[in-house]
């Protein structure tokens, strides 16, 4: 430690040592932080699509809902719900919907059920391609509500 005035005035800034320290801190914090932050982008355009086939889906059953309080049977409220989402429909907040294909997943005579894979795409989220639903977090389809 110094003790009089010229001899302070010697120490000026960091030695080497520290600066290099600090900067080696830095590299650490940066290689761990800039994985994540990419994990993060992923995360959040999965769950952006997942949101979106989620209103697809809660569209199918509001019109589905609609049609039999209308009086309308049960399989023409499969077909007024499938009617609800077609292919190239835009929902909300900018996603258009494409590759609805209605297949029949009946496993029993007394319960139909309709099924279809989806893709969605969006201008910023996915850069305006289409991504299936199912690549987005697990196996998603659209499925009318079952009829008995």
């Amino acid at each position: 430690m110094t003790r009089n005035k010229t001899d302070r005035k010697k120490e000026q800034g960091f030695t080497l040592i520290e600066i290099i320290a600090v900067l080696v801190i830095l590299g650490v914090l940066a290689a761990v932080a800039v994985p994540k932050y990419f994990d993060l982008q992923e995360n959040a355009r999965q769950s952006a699509v997942d949101a979106a086939a989620a209103e697809l889906q809660a569209r199918l059953n509001q019109r589905f809902a609609q049609a039999l309080l209308a009086g309308s049977d049960c399989a023409a409220a499969q077909t007024a719900a499938q009617n609800e989402v077609s292919d190239t429909s835009v929902i909300g907040g900018g996603w258009t919907v494409t590759g609805i294909s209605w297949s029949d997943t009946t496993t029993t005579p007394a319960t139909r059920v309709f099924q279809s894979s989806v893709s969605l795409s969006h201008p910023t989220v996915t850069g305006g391609t289409a991504i299936a639903a199912s690549e987005a977090g697990g196996a998603k389809a659209l499925q009318t509500p079952a009829c008995n």
